[in-house]
């Protein structure tokens, strides 16, 4: 049996470009997030970040406290004496995800294993994904789930603490982004931490069968000497667009170089057999590994092809990548398309979809995005590992801590000329789960938002002094008062 894959928390923003931490570009890219609540003027958040060798002088908080209190938007001076997680204490295990916009690691806070995510630009994202995942485990709604989320204050030195756990390049490339910040611009630094989250992205179960298509899967090289021929081909190919979809000069380096500069390293001619060749294998397995494929289902074949070439060699990383993939296409995709095609599968799908529509996450089924949720075989259930919204533009933004009237002209968005119901029917129907869902009818979507809207009505009634919980009233009542 394949070694199941180490579960990781899907942060808030996937919307938000990743850029691999190989690219010549990585340390210039920022993303601009929404124009949210500008508080500090610009002058206030520029700040040069020293050099990885200046870490020790990094950030003296008594000094930089002294002059003008934190030097990045997000940042508090001290840590609150009930904080549950510390960064400042925390110790960091492995990294999962490390860009310049992201920070996501295994930490232990006093002892425990969790998954820590830092956004670099999209603090503001990453508390209300935390707010949406809060009241998903309140509602505690049959079929769905979330895993335990909690905001972590970010100190100066807490935020140190945790790029020092990084490696040296991961941690100039991510200080070199915290100088850009600009909370002018709706940008600020947030951290949080998670259980993980049981399960596999709802993303690969539906794309499972794409990849049993593929010539690598139906017929994997069966020599060291097959696969080596077959990997470097793979680079030495001339197309002008690669599957990253960058537009490349006829060069043998497509598909993962070419512009960004990722080629260098990829299509590099293997050494003869010996510990040359064997440092050669480790240095592509891991680089290969580490490229960023998310909702990307053209990176991700690319990738999957040549692992298959560096399993076939002995790369440990391919082999673990390859194994796992091999599960989910011959057990797991075909379990979750069955439990889609009953009645309990299509209800928690569209009970899903209604819950979404109180907390305002568009990016999962009402646009569909398979890698903010998971599917967890045991128990049956939908794991929400993204629930914060991503929309970019203050006028429309419409997450729980916008007000209502923002948050109705997102819902008449959705709805168009038609009801709600018929809207969600319609989103369903079409969207990627369809074609396994079982029969979708009006009457019985209707049914189930009525329910949700009345349970998030009761369970806010119950939590009245939870951040969010007026505004999960207020949704109710609007939304009932449409059926």
């Amino acid at each position: 049996m394949p070694e199941p894959q180490t579960p990781e928390l899907q942060t808030v923003g996937t919307d938000i470009p990743k850029t691999p931490k190989h690219t010549k570009e990585a340390a210039s890219q920022q993303e601009t997030t929404a124009k949210v609540q500008p508080s500090v003027p610009k002058s206030q958040t520029e700040v040069k970040i020293p050099s990885v060798d200046q870490q020790v002088q990094m950030w003296e908080p008594s000094a930089i406290s002294r002059k003008r209190g934190p030097i990045l938007p997000g940042l508090v001076s001290t840590e609150p004496a009930s904080t549950p997680y510390s960064l400042e204490k925390a110790e960091i295990t492995a990294p999962l995800k490390v860009d310049p916009q992201k920070i996501v690691v295994m930490a232990k806070f006093d002892g425990n294993q969790r998954v820590l995510k830092v956004g670099v630009s999209s603090g503001f994202f990453v508390k209300t994904n935390v707010l949406g995942g809060q009241w998903i485990k309140r509602l505690n709604l049959k079929g769905i789930t979330a895993p335990n989320m909690a905001v972590v204050p970010i100190t100066e030195a807490g935020l140190d603490r945790v790029l020092k756990g990084l490696d040296a390049e991961d941690s100039t490339l991510i200080r070199e982004s915290l100088a850009k910040v600009d909370s002018t611009q709706g940008q600020s630094v947030g951290a949080m931490v998670s259980d993980f989250a049981p399960g596999t992205d709802v993303e690969q179960l539906v794309d499972a069968p794409r990849y049993a298509d593929l010539d690598e899967y139906k017929n994997p090289p069966k020599t060291p000497e097959a696969a080596t021929d077959a990997y470097v081909k793979m680079l030495e190919k001339t197309a002008r667009k690669s599957p990253l979809g960058k537009t490349l000069p006829a060069a043998r380096k497509p598909p993962f170089g070419g512009s960004d500069g990722w080629g260098d390293e990829l299509s590099d001619q293997p050494p003869a057999q010996g510990p040359g060749f064997q440092a050669w294998l480790k240095d592509q397995d891991t680089f290969v590994n580490e490229l960023d494929t998310a909702s990307n289902i053209s990176r991700a074949m690319a990738k999957y092809k040549l692992q298959v070439h560096l399993a076939k060699l002995g790369a440990p990383l391919a082999q673990k990548a390859i194994a796992s993939k091999m599960d989910i296409i011959v057990n797991q995709s075909p379990k979750f398309k069955k439990w889609l095609g009953t009645s309990t599968g299509r209800d928690a799908v569209i009970r899903q979809i209604c819950l979404d529509v109180i907390i305002g996450q568009e990016d999962r089924l009402i646009n569909f995005q398979g890698g903010n949720f998971k599917f967890d075989l045991n128990q049956n259930t939908l794991v929400d590992t993204d629930n914060g919204s991503k929309s970019v533009d203050p006028l429309t933004a419409h997450d729980l801590t916008q007000p209502l009237p923002k948050y109705e002209a997102w819902l008449d968005n959705i709805r168009g000329s038609g009801s709600l119901p018929e809207a969600l029917v319609q989103k369903l129907a079409q969207g990627e789960l369809g074609p396994d869902l079982a029969t979708v009818k009006l009457a019985n979507v209707r049914a189930i938002l009525k329910q949700v809207a009345k349970e998030a009505d009761k369970v806010a009634r119950l939590n009245p002094k939870e951040d969010g919980a007026t505004a999960m009233i207020d949704r109710a009542a609007k939304i009932q008062a449409l059926l």
